[in-house]
């Protein structure tokens, strides 16, 4: 088995992984850190993938490696009977659940004049209820917002830099079922105190990238809004030797998919930029003994920061967080652990997934959830941008390329 941490083996445990996937096909975006298992076969019965399905589009299903995060875009009748299947009947519950979000956000039509005077107090009554929520934008909540005028210029990060090159994990079937040859992954890597105090990294930028060759590559166009985070920021979320960790403990990684046009052994030169927003007051808000104290978390801290968040225990080995916010920048981490800070070796999995300005935590726990849980959130106020500039020279490429399904 590809994991290292517990698995589902439970009917518990495959009520959560029902429950993940409907959080995704809700929200069309869940993150999943650990628990989750999802097998996907060709219709030969030679290729297998632990894979989230993401999408079809143009003919082919999308499927995030449980491995490596990278997406794989397989045509739709190499994939078995079965799970072809699965898949456009997840498309189709996906395009519902979009549809029914977009049905509810979007705005009320005008009611007639005779009953337009019943919801005036309650929307005068809800604005009274949430003063607190505007205050942020006003003051820090700017400085988290991450649209950023292109005349302000931004202060230099204080970070050493290193990169490499290497060939792409993204695997992308032609229209001849087989792999097309892999594009070239410029990983950049910022490391010291501010790297490690960021909460987010983004606004990626490749003003230049010239191979052996002499030829200049290009970045590839992003599969979907949802995967282009060139202009917009992700969250630091997992550092450190965890399985799916994607950044160093004393800093973050920053990735480019280059287009390749020929044969090429390494990066003659690249240049380019990114952003991370650091620094800041690190506070946290600890709820103890947390099957206790479900319902609505009471925090000064949270309130000053105009996010409110609510407990649920829905089921006896399961727990949800759900953070509400104009702007949910500050909380850039949710956890459970022990009152001490450690990890609880019941978890079985986390997920997350929402919008910006609701995000639900979900953990499972291969038994009851412990007596002494705590839930943690962590939060950073005064916040700040910085901008990363890098520029490396003769980045060699592995001798092997890596293909398969």
């Amino acid at each position: 088995m590809f994991f290292s941490k517990p698995t589902f083996r439970s009917w518990k445990s495959a009520l959560f992984l029902l429950a993940m996937i409907f959080a995704f096909l809700l929200t069309g975006s869940v993150r999943f850190t650990a628990g989750q298992e999802n097998v996907w076969t060709d219709k030969l019965g030679k290729y297998k993938v632990e894979a989230t399905f993401e999408g079809i589009e143009n003919g082919k299903v999308k499927l995030k490696r449980l491995d490596s995060g990278s997406i794989v875009a397989v045509p739709l009748d190499r994939l078995s009977d079965s799970d072809r299947a699965r898949a456009e009947k997840l498309q189709a519950e996906k395009k519902m659940a979009e549809k029914m979000q977009a049905e509810k956000t979007r705005p009320p039509k005008s009611p007639p004049q005779s009953d337009s005077k019943p919801p005036k107090p309650d929307s005068a009554k809800s604005k009274k209820d949430t003063p607190k929520k505007d205050t942020p934008k006003k003051t820090a909540a700017k400085k988290d917002t991450g649209k950023k005028s292109p005349e302000k210029s931004l202060s230099p990060a204080d970070v050493q830099l290193s990169a490499n090159a290497k060939w792409s994990s993204f695997i992308e079937l032609g229209d001849d079922n087989k792999p097309k040859p892999s594009n070239v992954e410029l990983v950049v890597t910022a490391t010291g105190q501010d790297a490690k105090n960021a909460i987010e990294f983004g606004y990626l930028q490749l003003e230049e990238a010239i191979d052996n060759n002499g030829e200049k590559l290009e970045t590839k166009k992003p599969l979907s809004d949802f995967f282009d985070k060139s202009k917009k920021y992700e969250k630091v979320e997992e550092r450190g030797s965890d399985f799916f960790a994607k950044h160093p403990v004393d800093g973050v990684n920053c990735s480019f998919e280059l287009v390749r046009k020929s044969e090429l052994t390494s990066l003659k030169s690249v240049k380019g930029s990114f952003r991370i927003r650091t620094g800041g007051e690190r506070e946290t808000v600890k709820v103890e003994k947390v099957i206790s104290n479900l319902g609505p978390v009471q925090s000064k801290l949270l309130e000053a920061s105009g996010i409110t968040a609510n407990i649920k225990r829905p089921d006896p080995d399961s727990l949800e967080i759900k953070l509400k916010g104009e702007n949910l920048v500050p909380a850039y981490r949710v956890a459970v652990l022990s009152p001490d800070g450690e990890k609880l070796s019941a978890q079985n999995g986390s997920s997350w997934g929402g919008f910006d300005k609701a995000i639900t935590y979900n953990f499972s726990f291969n038994r009851a959830v412990p007596a002494d849980a705590t839930v943690f959130i962590f939060l950073a106020t005064g916040t700040v941008e910085k901008e990363i500039r890098f520029e490396f020279k003769d980045l060699n490429l592995p001798k092997k390329k890596r293909f398969g399904f």
